[in-house]
């Protein structure tokens, strides 16, 4: 315990790269520890044959000037050290159905989002409006996640958090079909029947619908430029450092152990990895089992199987645009699968790259995958640096599923066909190991309409200088996990204070 800081975060996703820079900016000093190689979390990136491949970031919604994320990533000082490209403004989310030859498409922009369906279905176009209309309203009304007024509020309209999405479509549109395009892009949140909410698919939605856009050369410049930002402030980040405890006593963490046995001691801890996590790490805690069994019962969102395709120079045309696919026509169905039918669903994207703007070098397909699924080998871990060979049945069981992904994914791209170089997959172990994520949920704690509080996380644990923040706490995705870096911050240094701080960072750099 050579080094004094002020607070200690553990985890180096987004989440907790922004808490160290929030508090680093405010002169504190903080250290923040990674148990993996690269720094990130859902923002890290691999190779496969020279090309770049994103394992969770693949587009983010709200980047496009004045917009929320444009404005945060603005007072993070990084906006001008990423490069993007805009998605296709006439279509960037394809929306098709096996059996249906028809595209729907995504406008950005809300009026535009609504001509682009309307001309599909022109007898819905009102209610296509009205839907647009409440998607913006219900992210206006969620504390820091839009940053449109002068003054912070902690006011939050409540009406929609126990409001069914699927309900919600089937009462306001007459439409079957397009009652399943709308929820088309469910994999975006791994929506459920019967259990996820309207205000989630609005805050998610609402975003993209704004504006979307790509990570030219992948989503991990964001970590890297964020952790040189924390470095040059004075922070620390460390890798390979993996925390195995938290130790306390009189219901403070005193300092928290790392594999090593090294221990780093702070008055304030902060955890950006899942709060079961982190709670299985606690010794010497006194936490009522009341607290425990909520956090261990609450439902966590569904896990996936990744397929990272390398394509031959110059053979497939860069698609500026998402592709979600269904071989079913409901969409809601993905995770009910079985061995004969699965994928039922996918989503497809083609990554950009500085090598060129006309071809894509690769594609990601990402399918539903429940944990049991990989369960005979869930005694293994395997992540870069710390490789566990999880045996020849496994490796055969992965040749087995990319095979069946594949020849779902040539019935919908033909042009992929003939130009695969070659291909790996990542499982829910992967999600699992590199996430620290139970089961390899890709989302963390699943919301519910029914018992909207049941999965209300606060960033205060209970233990008094312990926090929480990352994608559990608020919303998952680039934009929801910022949310919750200033959600969590907010307890330390005051809410409408950041608040204030990132909207003089924006109107100074507009005078």
């Amino acid at each position: 315990m050579k080094d004094k800081f002020d607070y200690i975060i553990i985890g180096s996703g987004i989440g907790g790269l922004e808490c160290a820079y929030i508090l680093a900016k405010e002169g504190h000093k903080v250290c923040v520890l990674e148990k993996n190689q690269q720094f990130g979390g859902c923002l890290q990136t691999f190779k496969s044959d020279g090309v770049i491949f994103d394992t969770g970031v693949h587009y983010v919604g709200g980047l496009d000037e004045g917009q929320s994320l444009h404005q945060y990533f603005k007072y993070f000082d990084i906006i001008d050290k990423l490069k993007y490209q805009r998605m296709d403004s006439e279509g960037f989310e394809h929306i098709s159905f096996e059996g249906d030859a028809k595209i729907y498409k995504y406008g950005l922009g809300g009026q535009n989002f609504v001509d682009i369906l309307a001309k599909d279905f022109p007898l819905e176009r009102k209610n296509l409006e009205d839907y647009v209309k409440l998607m913006h309203e219900i992210g206006l009304n969620y504390p820091f996640y839009h940053l449109s007024d002068d003054e912070y509020t902690e006011q939050f309209n409540f009406d929609y958090v126990d409001v069914s999405i699927v309900d919600y479509l089937k009462e306001n549109f007459q439409d079957d079909k397009l009652i399943q395009i709308l929820a088309g892009t469910n994999l975006l949140y791994a929506g459920k029947v019967g259990r996820s909410t309207l205000y989630e698919h609005a805050l998610i939605i609402n975003a993209y619908i704004e504006s979307s856009y790509r990570f030219i050369d992948g989503a991990g410049q964001i970590g890297n430029a964020l952790v040189r930002n924390i470095r040059k402030l004075g922070g620390v980040v460390k890798r390979y450092q993996k925390v195995v405890v938290i130790e306390v006593e009189d219901n403070k963490a005193k300092c928290v152990r790392v594999e090593s046995g090294e221990r780093y001691t702070a008055p304030t801890f902060i955890s950006n990895i899942h709060p079961v996590t982190t709670l299985n790490m606690l010794r010497g805690a006194n936490i009522r089992k009341a607290y425990q069994n909520r956090l261990n019962n609450i439902p966590n969102s569904s896990s996936a199987y990744a397929l990272h395709i390398v394509l031959k120079e110059d053979k497939v045309p860069y698609q500026n645009y998402n592709v979600y696919h269904f071989k079913d026509h409901d969409v809601w169905k993905g995770e009910n699968y079985t061995e004969e039918n699965w994928p039922l669903n996918y989503m497809a994207f083609t990554p950009i790259s500085s090598n060129s703007s006309q071809w894509a070098d690769s594609m990601i397909v990402i399918a539903y995958m429940n944990f049991d699924d990989v369960q005979a080998w869930s005694a293994s871990e395997n992540v870069v640096g710390f490789e566990e060979n999880r045996g020849a049945d496994y490796e055969a069981f992965k040749i087995r599923k990319s095979e069946k992904l594949l020849k779902e994914v040539y019935k919908r791209f033909p042009e992929i066909k003939g130009n695969v170089v070659s291909h790996c997959a990542s499982t829910p172990l992967t999600y699992r190991d590199y996430l620290y994520s139970p089961k390899g949920s890709i989302y963390g704690y699943s919301k519910d309409y029914n018992n909207p509080l049941l999965s209300y996380i606060s960033p205060r644990s209970k233990i008094s200088n312990l926090l929480f923040t990352g994608q559990n706490i608020n919303m998952h995705g680039v934009l929801g996990v910022t949310v919750s870096a200033f959600m969590t911050c907010g307890e330390l240094l005051g809410k409408k204070y950041l608040y204030d701080k990132v909207k003089l960072k924006n109107n100074s750099d507009l005078e």
